[in-house]
């Protein structure tokens, strides 16, 4: 299985909070965003932006 990119998982909250009241979205945009920081894409792609 192919691991999904950054961007791909910052987008997939956007449809699941949806349903979520206040409180339970951010908890899932935090969770969300923890979790992206720690890829390796997200990692290069703040390496690219530094480089600049």
């Amino acid at each position: 299985m192919r691991e999904l990119t950054a961007i791909a998982m910052t987008k997939r909250p956007i449809y699941d909070i949806d349903a979520l009241d206040f409180s339970d979205a951010i908890e899932k945009g935090v969770i969300t965003n923890a979790n992206v920081r720690m890829t390796d894409d997200c990692k290069r792609g703040i390496a690219k932006f530094l480089e600049k």
